[in-house]
C-alpha cells in the first residue's frame, strides 16, 4: 500500500475528513502531490500554501493545496480536477 504517515505527510482526523467530503483518500492525495509530472498550480500567500496538478497512480487527476509543517508536508484539501483542469495535465505530460 502506497500510504504511510511516515513518508513525509501530515495526516490527523481533521485533515483526513477534510479530503474525504471530496472523494480523495489520503494516499491518493499523497500519490497525486508527489507525481513527477504534477504541474504546480497555486502559490497563495496566506500561509505558504502550495498547489499542485498532479495524478494518482491509477490515473485520477486531483488539485491539491499542501503546506509545509516541519520536515512533512500536511494536506490542506484536495480535489478532483475538473475537466479543464484535467486536459491542462494531460497536455502537460504530453
Amino acid at each position: 500500500m502506497y500510504y504511510n504517515m511516515d513518508l513525509g505527510f501530515d495526516w490527523d482526523d481533521a485533515n483526513t475528513e477534510h479530503v474525504a467530503q471530496h472523494q480523495v483518500r489520503p494516499e491518493e492525495a499523497e500519490q497525486a502531490i508527489d507525481d513527477p509530472l504534477s504541474v504546480a498550480a497555486y502559490e497563495l500567500e496566506l500561509e505558504a500554501r502550495f498547489g499542485v496538478l498532479g495524478a494518482t497512480v491509477e490515473g485520477r487527476v486531483l488539485v491539491e493545496i499542501y503546506t509545509w509543517r516541519g520536515p512533512r508536508r500536511r494536506v490542506v484539501t484536495a480535489f478532483p480536477a475538473t475537466a479543464r483542469q484535467q486536459c491542462q495535465y494531460t497536455e502537460r505530460k504530453l
